[in-house]
């Protein structure tokens, strides 16, 4: 009795992925169900360290008209991910043989905003 308690436990605790949506090489939408928050963030983790992005690394402002201070606002651009197509053939700038920036470490570019007067 005390062992098929047990693996009746096991197996209702196994974890259950439902595959939605399915495009190689894009995107899985998925149901995971049965298991606790835990997996779930790990699982989250994972995916998203395979996920080839850039991030902004050096800001250069021209002019800064707005509340936020110059430092604060660079800090905010350097937390949004960049997703690109060409992110995986590129080099980490840590490892690229060039001795600053190159077109195989990094890419440049500009943004031109203007806060029109209310």
């Amino acid at each position: 009795f005390f062992f098929d308690f047990w693996a009746t436990m096991i197996d209702d605790c196994q974890p259950v992925v439902e595959i939605l949506e399915l495009e190689p090489n894009e995107y899985i939408k998925f149901n995971l169900r049965n298991t606790n928050i835990t997996m779930a963030n790990t699982l989250r983790r994972v995916m998203q360290v395979e996920v080839p992005i850039l991030a902004i690394d050096l800001v250069n402002l021209e002019k800064n008209s707005s509340v936020l201070p110059d430092e604060m606002l660079c800090q905010r651009l350097g937390l949004i991910p960049l997703t690109s197509t060409v992110a995986k053939e590129m080099n980490n700038v840590m490892d690229c043989p060039c001795d600053g920036a190159c077109s195989e470490c990094t890419v440049e570019l500009t943004l031109n905003v203007r806060c029109p007067p209310d």
